[in-house]
């Protein structure tokens, strides 16, 4: 299992960032594109859809309009919990 990837967000900031949008369409989910936007860098499209193959990536993804992939937001923060470790400025 690879190791696990430093953030400099708290996981309350990070979604703050995430929900920022929810009055799109599909109300408690967000876009793969605005994923890697909102995410501050720690998001690839590259790599998320690499880890989906895989079924590694945030789980319960659907396709939307124009053929994109959203993700639940809460599977999302479920995902950073699980692959990144939160950098404590001591």
């Amino acid at each position: 299992m690879p190791a696990k990837k430093r953030m400099n967000l708290s996981l309350e900031v990070l979604e703050k960032r995430l929900r920022r949008g929810e009055n799109d369409l599909l109300l408690g989910y967000i876009s793969r594109v605005e994923l890697v936007k909102r995410g501050g860098g720690m998001f690839h499209a590259k790599t998320l859809r690499n880890h989906d193959s895989q079924g590694r990536g945030p789980k319960g993804l659907v396709h939307g309009f124009r053929n994109r992939v959203h993700y639940p937001i809460e599977s999302v923060l479920e995902y950073v919990a699980a692959n990144f470790t939160i950098a404590v400025e001591e």
